[in-house]
């Protein structure tokens, strides 16, 4: 019996890779962090007729290339479910780097921010998707954390954390992307970067989804500090 991984981000996944226990399975991830080449075809070995969880990420246009891909993936794969998550609270560590360096909470995010999806819980919901995707199969679902965090609230968070001030300041796309590679980020990992966070927060998108809540059986976990999570206002 095994949960088997195919994607960019094994890291991520690698505790429901030990501890899952049920027939085999897999995770197909589309999320190609800091790339603008996304994933276009079936991945080389993976098993066509085992139990599938592809991965993907949340927007509002999802008329797009990607949502071409997942209709391919999903046509693909006999029994299986798609899940478009929000971004993942692992990637909170590198703004949380950036904050302490400069006390600036620098992105493109919308002020309004993103409902912040905490890896763990993604981790203990993959099993259970898994094991419904024959009754399921072909469904999509938005996946989220259990609040949309205001980017002002994210940087009062980071403040508790660094015990230094740390501001939110939201950026125009081409701005940030030229500070980013002027900072040393290659020219195709800013790109995605300020797109991802531009199509996250997109603010056409419902404040969150009750899905996590429904596959878990109990409220998912906030990226928030104590001290400031008891002021976030559920949209």
């Amino acid at each position: 019996m095994k949960l088997s991984y195919w994607g960019s981000r094994l890291e991520l996944f690698s505790d429901a890779l030990t501890s899952v226990r049920l027939q085999d399975a897999q995770i197909v991830d589309l999320v190609v962090p800091g790339s603008e080449r996304p994933v276009e075809s079936p991945p080389p070995g993976a098993a066509r007729d085992a139990p599938t969880v592809i991965l993907s990420a949340r927007r509002f246009d999802i008329a797009d290339t990607r949502g071409s891909i997942e209709a391919t993936m999903l046509g693909h794969f006999v029994n299986s479910i798609l899940l478009r998550c929000s971004p993942v609270d692992r990637s909170l560590e590198i703004y949380r780097s950036w904050a302490a360096q400069s006390g600036v909470l620098m992105t493109a995010f919308d002020p309004k921010g993103v409902a912040w999806l905490a890896v763990a819980d993604l981790v203990e919901a993959i099993p259970l998707v898994a094991a419904q995707t024959e009754s399921r199969r072909g469904q999509a679902f938005d996946v989220t954390g259990p609040e949309r965090v205001p980017m002002d609230v994210l940087a009062e968070s980071l403040s508790c954390e660094l015990g230094s001030p740390v501001v939110a300041e939201t950026l125009d796309a081409q701005l940030l992307r030229g500070l980013l590679v002027r900072g040393g980020l290659e020219q195709a990992v800013a790109k995605w970067l300020v797109s991802h966070q531009l199509e996250s927060s997109d603010s056409r998108l419902p404040a969150t989804s009750p899905v996590l809540a429904s596959i878990l059986g109990r409220q998912p976990s906030s990226v928030l500090s104590r001290d400031t999570s008891k002021g976030v206002k559920h949209a």
